[in-house]
């Protein structure tokens, strides 16, 4: 009957795992669960935004610049005309000049060709929100290659919203 014993103890020693550490104690503390968890997270609040997908490119100074022309005709309570008159982009009242580099150009589609003193109506936004519908691209001209397009620009009439969206 000894034999026996010695065999059941020596099976039940075998079959429970003990920890290295701390001889006797079967399985992890919370402590030490809870140092593992907080060098996973740390790990991956590092590497996580690397790995996330690129944010939206930058705003284009444009549309920037017509953003601005739109708050100051609601803030001042006045007309903004905005106008394109290669390579420059100039706003009336206040003659705000936004200029464009020489290989740059616009393609637009509205509003219908204008020739006031040689300026090509872009839009004209309202004090009250509201502004005269608009959509160009802006393109770049490379010699010898069909002109490309950086972004395009499309002015909302109900609500003077100013959206652009890239190729």
């Amino acid at each position: 009957m000894g034999m026996t014993t010695a065999c059941r103890f020596q099976q039940s020693q075998k079959q429970t795992k003990y920890s290295p550490i701390r001889p006797g104690v079967a399985g992890f503390s919370l402590i030490e669960m809870l140092v593992v968890m907080t060098i996973i997270g740390l790990v991956s609040a590092m590497v996580l935004p690397s790995l996330s997908l690129p944010s939206r490119p930058p705003v284009p100074p444009l549309v920037a610049y017509m953003q601005n022309q739109q708050n100051l005709a609601g803030k001042n309570g006045s007309t903004q005309m905005i106008y394109w008159s290669a390579p420059k982009i100039i706003a009336e009242p206040g003659g705000e000049i936004f200029e464009f580099s020489p290989d740059t150009v616009l393609k637009i589609e509205r509003p219908e060709k204008t020739g006031y003193l040689g300026k090509q109506l872009l839009t004209i936004f309202y004090a009250d929100g509201t502004a005269i519908a608009s959509d160009f691209s802006v393109m770049q001209k490379r010699s010898g290659y069909a002109d490309t397009m950086l972004y395009r620009i499309t002015v909302n009439p109900f609500h003077g919203a100013i959206s652009y969206t890239y190729p």
